[in-house]
């Protein structure tokens, strides 16, 4: 087996896509790759370029608490490699928020940064008790 080969291995058994791993993607919502495998799949496919920076949109929408638990996982297991991993995620729970190591939130107008710091020491700003967040606004979540 090649290095790539071995590689390309690691990266199916880490994302736990072993047992679809001969099967096709297939269309969304009518057959093939539930909403949550083809999510580990494209996380493989930006693992397989073997990049020091990895940039992830939204992993963890419209997939069920279970997928997202499994897809966090995957990202932490993805940040223990030291690989810096940069995801934007809206209205994220509390779970999903303790998981990353650093939290950003901007203003999508530009207006600079609102906030920077641990999430898991500042939880209290984003506890169900504050005001909304403004409609514009996204969180840019950083792990490294």
């Amino acid at each position: 087996m090649s290095t790539m080969q071995k590689f390309v291995a690691q990266v199916i058994e880490v994302l736990e896509l072993d047992g679809i791993k001969d099967s096709l993607v297939g269309i969304p919502g009518q057959s093939g790759f539930s909403t949550e495998q083809r999510k580990r799949l494209t996380i493989a496919v930006e693992l397989v370029f073997n990049l020091s920076i990895i940039f992830m949109d939204e992993p963890t929408l419209v997939v069920d608490a279970k997928a997202v638990a499994i897809v966090m996982r995957i990202l932490n297991i993805i940040v223990a490699t030291r690989r810096t991993t940069v995801c934007t995620i809206h209205q994220p729970s509390i779970d999903i928020l303790e998981a990353f190591d650093e939290l950003s939130k901007r203003h999508c107008e530009g207006r600079g940064e609102v906030f920077l710091g641990s999430p898991t020491t500042n939880l209290s700003l984003h506890s169900p008790l504050s005001p909304p967040p403004v409609r514009r606004a996204s969180l840019q979540l950083i792990c490294n």
